[in-house]
């Protein structure tokens, strides 16, 4: 049965994640930045002095290590991830059944492999910070289990599994900080269940051991970035994530979120995680007031173990909801931090529907195979995942949309007397293609949000993005008409073909409210004596060479 089980569970894993591969997905905006990010890394480019990017930096140095196993491929990165999935997945699988048994834990493992997964996957193909640190979400929760399955916390065993999952923790921060949810979760319980059990001195004592574990991640970044004169660069990136917070209350970011779910159509896999968190209350309080003890005790966990752990989720998903709502944004890809807490709430879901045949059966296997099968299908059926993997399935051999234009862009460069080191800009978000076509961006700011947002950019930054131009001359600049621009190039098209003055007083962009509006007149005044309309690619974006 076991066998069978781990050999579901990696077909499942495969099953979703092949459709996904890099010759059917282009590179997303984050998933460029990322591979752009990675190859850069390669190079000897240190993040955020010599390429700007908000994330926290163990994505990039996972996307090196992907593009060197791959000798510069996207495959490489694709295979990485894949491994680190299967992974997830037998933690997943391997804590569940310590909790409630094979068939169970395999249920509860192939609801998320199926219904949530491939939603959040869909929207850039994989390769995002949420992808990676499932697995040290997963790592936190097996520390915990066994924290709490011992007796002793002076062992030193023990004290491994703190410090393990004080650094699991860490990475999970350092890969995107929403996604800490499990980690805080058991720190809080652990030491909440050491004050309670042997007071103050063993609570700071677990309090010690995750700190020790904190350190040596943070210690080994923080000293590469000083070693390189860029941990300035590092805190005025982080800072960025403050800046992209909304103005609006916390009550409306939370039902953006509660709307994100049904959006998305994960619906059926979050509400379930919801209506089980409400069914663990009600059966706790049955079992405290009403002591009844046959009959509803099936519906309860098989050992204190199980009831630690359902109490963890509901705290992770609690807590992961909140996080993922702090940004007001809904992306599909956010809810992929909620799978560790969902695995363990589906599985006591599982466990609660298949009371009945522990009750009145003495040999309940076939009924629970049945019960199992009458659970999952509904949530196969009405599930975004299952739409998501069907959809990629029949279209898996149709070539890439964008590739067209790649390489249209490609024979343009090839037509031109280019060198290595000449660049390319694309204005808009779109490193990606940078990294397709081997061609660095001339500026630090591959992309240009941080340009673009009125409480972070400064004139500095805009003087540093101009003279650096300037400076590099790019062979081309392509306008990709990013709806999240405020300034678009496409607002002095008319200037550049000779339509209107280039001078600050006659400019129609003088309209256009964005940020420190005269600091972005000198880069105007050069683009339009310096660059013309070459061409446009399929896609509809247009490109400007050098006169």
């Amino acid at each position: 049965m076991t066998y069978l089980s781990w050999f579901l569970i990696g077909a499942m894993t495969l099953a979703v994640f092949v459709p996904f591969h890099p010759g059917l997905y282009f590179p997303g905006r984050d998933n460029g930045v990322f591979l752009y990010a990675g190859w850069r890394v390669l190079i000897g480019e240190i993040p955020y002095a010599d390429f700007w990017d908000h994330k926290p930096p163990l994505i990039y140095f996972i996307n090196a290590l992907g593009l060197w196993l791959g000798q510069g491929n996207v495959w490489g990165v694709w295979f990485l991830e894949l491994i680190l999935l299967f992974a997830s997945s037998y933690l997943s699988f391997h804590i569940t059944k310590k909790l409630f048994g094979n068939l169970i834990a395999l249920g509860a493992t192939l609801t998320w492999l199926i219904v949530i997964l491939p939603v959040t996957i869909d929207y850039e193909g994989g390769n995002l910070t949420e992808d990676y640190a499932l697995l040290f979400q997963f790592l936190c929760m097996w520390c915990y289990f066994k924290l709490i399955s011992r007796q002793e916390v002076d062992t030193k065993l023990t004290t491994v599994w703190f410090l393990l999952l004080g650094f699991s923790g860490t990475a999970c921060f350092l890969l995107k900080q929403t996604t800490i949810d499990t980690a805080i979760s058991a720190a809080c319980l652990l030491i909440f269940y050491s004050l309670l059990s042997s007071g103050l001195k063993l609570a700071l004592r677990v309090v010690l051991y995750l700190f020790i574990g904190i350190i040596p991640l943070i210690l080994i970044l923080l000293l590469y970035f000083i070693a390189y004169d860029a941990w300035i660069s590092l805190v005025q990136a982080f800072n960025y994530n403050f800046a992209y917070l909304p103005g609006y209350p916390l009550l409306v970011r939370l039902s953006l979120t509660w709307a994100g779910i049904g959006k998305y159509q994960l619906a059926p896999g979050i509400y379930l995680c919801t209506v089980v968190i409400v069914l663990s209350a009600i059966v706790v309080v049955l079992l405290k007031i009403i002591k009844i003890k046959k009959g509803v005790t099936y519906f309860a966990w098989p050992g204190p173990a199980a009831g630690h752990m359902v109490l963890l989720a509901t705290m992770s998903f609690i807590i992961s909801f909140f996080l993922i709502s702090l940004s007001g944004r809904n992306y599909p890809h956010y809810f992929t931090s909620i799978i560790p807490s969902a695995s363990i709430l589906i599985a006591y879901f599982f466990y609660m529907a298949s009371a009945p045949c522990r009750v009145f059966l003495s040999n309940p296997g076939i009924i629970a195979w049945f019960c199992l099968f009458v659970c999952l299908t509904p949530l196969v059926v009405f599930s975004g995942g299952s739409h998501r993997i069907q959809y990629k399935l029949r279209s898996i051999a149709v070539s890439r949309p964008l590739a067209p234009s790649l390489e249209q862009l490609k024979v343009m460069v090839q037509a031109k007397p280019v060198e290595p080191t000449d660049t390319i800009l694309f204005w808009g978000a779109e490193a990606g293609w940078n990294f397709l076509l081997k061609r660095r961006a001339p500026t630090r700011f591959v992309y240009q949000y941080p340009l673009w947002q009125s409480n972070y950019v400064t004139p500095e930054m805009i003087n540093e993005f101009t003279d650096s131009l300037i400076s590099q001359r790019p062979l081309f600049i392509v306008d990709t008409h990013n709806k999240a621009a405020l300034f678009l190039l496409k607002d002095i098209n008319d200037t550049i073909k000779g339509n209107d003055s280039v001078c600050p007083a006659n400019s129609n962009t003088s309209a256009i409210q964005y940020p420190l509006m005269n600091n972005w007149k000198r880069f105007q005044e050069w683009f339009a004596c310096n660059y013309s309309l070459v061409g446009s690619l399929k896609n509809g974006w247009e490109v400007y060479g050098k006169r």
